[in-house]
């Protein structure tokens, strides 16, 4: 807000409203608190003509409004769309590549909320969609689309207890949190992974039961980190863990059901 108060620095707002909201305040308040401000930080963006940090809050704000379980398409999501796709086809902007894989990643959270709300059950059509942003995110080498995308995935392998198909779409995606930077997709993709591990090694036999099991504590000890740093985001994500770890380690049940209520 300092740097905002400076004479002529009103361009600047969308950037800063990235960084503040999409870096750094998830990590220590509720999620919900920054959907506001990034919303503000795309329309100033377009605003200004700023595509890339237009193109960034808005993909940021769709996600966080995914990730905090609220519809992704508010009155002001279709005209930000629209207005990011003039940007993208005006041949003097050098940003269209950062717009082109923002909406990409908007449409990564429209399709997995069609799955889950049931307006789209088609497994065949819903792969191809998968597949064909997979293929763009490849055309573009943009490792944040692919890391999205696949988080995307892996969110619906996950909300239907298909943990077989998760592990091996895990395999497949490999570490796809360097694509992520500090945003909360990151932590949200090693929280999908670390209860995929250990929903895997319950049902294992023993030696792939200690590779999966290890794999998801290393997941688990980073979240553990965290909230322990008072990212309150993670709270819940971490009592679902432990309760999975305690059914792995056969622990009493009244340890287990503690943890999930």
């Amino acid at each position: 807000e300092l740097i905002l108060e400076k004479p002529g620095m009103e361009r600047m707002t969308s950037r800063i409203r990235y960084i503040c909201e999409g870096l750094i305040h998830h990590w220590i308040s509720p999620l919900r608190s920054t959907l506001d401000p990034l919303l503000e930080g795309c329309e100033e963006g377009l605003k200004f003509g700023e595509g890339q940090s237009a193109g960034i809050n808005q993909c940021l704000h769709v996600a966080h409004r995914f990730h905090s379980g609220l519809p992704l398409c508010p009155d002001t999501l279709p005209d930000m769309i629209d207005q990011s796709v003039g940007l993208q086809n005006d041949s003097k902007s050098e940003s269209g590549g950062t717009l082109k894989a923002g909406m990409f990643i908007v449409k990564v959270y429209l399709l997995v909320s069609k799955v889950l709300v049931g307006t789209s059950s088609d497994e065949g059509e819903v792969s191809t969609a998968f597949d064909s942003l997979l293929w763009a995110a490849k055309k573009m080498s943009n490792q944040t689309l692919r890391g999205h995308i696949y988080t995307g995935q892996l969110e619906l392998k996950v909300f239907f207890g298909d943990f077989k198909s998760a592990l091996e779409l895990l395999i497949e995606a490999g570490d796809v949190r360097s694509g992520f930077f500090a945003t909360f997709t990151g932590l949200r993709f090693t929280f999908l992974a670390a209860l995929t591990y250990l929903k895997s090694a319950q049902s294992c036999d023993t030696r792939e039961r200690r590779r999966w099991k290890k794999k998801g504590l290393k997941s688990l000890k980073l979240i553990r980190g965290w909230v322990k740093k008072e990212n309150v985001n993670l709270e819940h994500s971490l009592l679902i863990l432990d309760a999975e770890l305690a059914v792995l380690e056969r622990k009493r049940s009244a340890y287990i059901e503690d943890r999930y209520k």
